[in-house]
């Protein structure tokens, strides 16, 4: 068992030792170029989604008001004579 273990992390070679090289390479280019995604990706969780979760908030704490001032007005007389005397055209004319 020891023997096989030793095989295994053994370098067969120098050309294995090339193309790990060569792997390992390309695998720091490819995270190179995901950087700019990841900087991204950080910038919208730790600026752009708290905003949006304040702004949220902010609405839902003011939707009781604008849903009482749009009650107020709906059942005011003045709202009710100026919808009655609305004319709506009729299709066809």
């Amino acid at each position: 068992m020891k023997q096989c273990i030793s095989d295994a992390i053994k370098p067969s070679g120098e050309a294995s030792l090339e193309d790990d090289v060569a792997a390992w390479t390309e695998e720091v280019d490819v995270l190179q170029k995901l950087r700019p995604t990841q900087a991204l990706l950080d910038e919208i969780r730790n600026t752009e989604i708290p905003l949006l979760q304040q702004q949220i908030k902010q609405l839902d704490d003011d939707m009781p008001d604008i849903i009482s001032a749009a009650e107020e007005v709906y059942t005011s007389s003045s709202f009710r004579f100026a919808l009655s005397s609305l004319t709506l055209p009729i299709s066809g004319q």
